[in-house]
């Protein structure tokens, strides 16, 4: 990303952590990769770097002249790391069932609703994964990571990338909202995932 130390600690660390409090130790699927316990974070660090490696070879934002590259590159590629960090965390909503209890022994839980708050905000200090014998479309989950956009990324973060370049805004709500036609993120990290 090649942002100073500062910018890491007050930019990019935060929305890690917050990323990783929200999906927990959850796995990014049933039976393929990353399957197992964490396995949500650790894909999904995986891609954000890969995307991230493969970004370096590009210009950013991608069609633009020399001197807005020169003055939006470091922005958009934080962006790409967004898009990147968000890209299945849709997956909290149509790719497993999750149940919230008091007590590690307790046999009945409540459903986790991702969209309604982070596992922590229930006020619950456990969990149980299960899989749905129906399953979700598997892209249902790319048209809902825009709604963790504002829970994941700080809000001071949001403001500069709105205000460094609104169009990057757009493009990171069009790809996050599963509309992935034409969009500046979209080979980059399929190609990373």
């Amino acid at each position: 990303l090649s942002l100073s130390d500062e910018n890491w600690h007050k930019d990019a660390e935060p929305m890690l952590y917050a990323y990783i409090e929200f999906v927990q130790r959850l796995p990014a699927s049933e039976s393929h990769h990353h399957a197992g316990d964490g396995g949500l974070v650790r894909h999904t660090l995986d891609v954000a770097a890969l995307a991230l490696i493969a970004a370096a070879a590009k210009s950013w934002p991608p069609g633009a002249k020399t001197e807005d590259i020169a003055r939006l590159s470091a922005v958009w590629r934080f962006g790409i790391l967004v898009a990147a960090l968000l890209h299945d965390i849709g997956k909290t909503l149509t790719g497993f069932d999750v149940a919230l209890f008091e007590r590690a022994n307790e046999d009945k839980g409540t459903v986790w609703m991702a969209d309604a708050g982070s596992m922590l905000c229930s006020g619950r200090r456990f969990y149980r994964v299960s899989f749905a014998d129906t399953k979700a479309p598997y892209q249902a989950h790319a048209s809902a990571a825009w709604a963790f956009f504002q829970v994941i990324v700080p809000a001071h973060v949001r403001r500069w990338m709105a205000e460094a370049d609104p169009q990057l805004i757009l493009t990171l709500k069009q790809y996050l909202s599963g509309n992935t036609d034409k969009n500046a993120f979209s080979e980059i990290i399929k190609q990373a995932d």
